[in-house]
């Protein structure tokens, strides 16, 4: 097999990492535009007017939820979104100028595309009736910020598309394809984990990093301090996943559910155990 010129690979790196350039960046501004409207909405108001917008807000969400509910599901798809535009954005910058890393960078794009496309649909789609319906202030910037975010997400499909039909020497695929999970969060984790991560708020944060590692398996130095901010965040996300169910308390849904989280905490608790090691915290004083 005759070697491809390095150019043409660096080239279409290059391209691949424009384009998710371009989506993490106009992500960036239209999801904390969506996050702060969202988190800027009172479910237990008594202000009429701002009651009918809540009621307009939560219309258009599927499912006839209350809006406390749709504040909820929106903030989490937000949180998601932020997450995964993050980990594609490492990932993909970090591909070294070579047929195996580009073909495994486009994969892991395309992978992105399609984990990330129903949360996506969703937010665009209530993003964009809130300009539709509203005429409140808070709306400005997502109206500006809903094309660019759209665009850019087209803009990487057609070059994810266009790569991956130069399977040759420049873009090498890898011999078996991982799923979605796999490529964003690296080991694959369980159904369980997914689920109670998505309740460990923000995914930005510190702690929403730690905990995907010990769900993993990894080894962490954590000081006491750290290891109380991780275990508040856990016991925050089971709060929001009680919060958030919307089956009855008795059903079999609801039971699983409840079960499955209890086997992630046991998880997590037993590896503050074996896979922490605790660091001495030096506390500074001015004499």
């Amino acid at each position: 097999m005759v070697t491809p010129p390095v150019t043409d690979i660096k080239s279409s790196l290059d391209d691949l990492k424009k384009a998710v350039s371009a989506v993490t960046k106009a992500d960036k501004a239209w999801l904390v535009a969506l996050e702060t409207f969202f988190e800027g909405i009172d479910p237990k108001t008594t202000d009429n007017t701002q009651i009918e917008i809540n009621k307009t807000v939560a219309a258009l969400v599927p499912g006839t939820l209350p809006i406390d509910k749709v504040v909820r599901v929106v903030l989490d798809d937000v949180s998601f979104l932020q997450y995964t535009d993050k980990k594609l954005n490492a990932r993909v910058s970090q591909s070294d100028t070579t047929p195996e890393d580009l073909g495994r960078a486009v994969v892991e794009a395309e992978a992105y595309l399609l984990l990330t496309n129903e949360a996506f649909v969703s937010l665009l789609s209530v993003s964009k009736g809130i300009v539709a319906i509203l005429t409140i202030t808070d709306k400005k910037n997502l109206e500006k910020l809903n094309s660019p975010a759209d665009s850019a997400r087209t803009g990487l499909t057609s070059q994810v598309s266009t790569l991956l039909q130069q399977t040759t020497a420049v873009v090498k695929l890898p011999p078996t394809e991982p799923e979605g999970t796999d490529l964003l969060l690296g080991k694959k984790l369980n159904t369980c984990d997914l689920t109670f991560l998505e309740h460990v708020l923000p995914s930005t944060s510190k702690e929403f990093e730690q905990t995907v590692a010990l769900l993993e398996g990894h080894h962490l130095s954590l000081s006491n301090s750290q290891i109380r901010k991780l275990i508040d965040s856990w016991g925050k996300a089971v709060k929001d996943l009680v919060q958030s169910q919307t089956q009855e308390s008795g059903s079999l849904d609801t039971i699983a559910g409840f079960l499955c989280v209890h086997n992630v905490l046991d998880t997590l608790y037993d590896r503050l155990e074996s896979k922490v090691t605790r660091t001495v915290e030096i506390i500074s004083t001015d004499i």
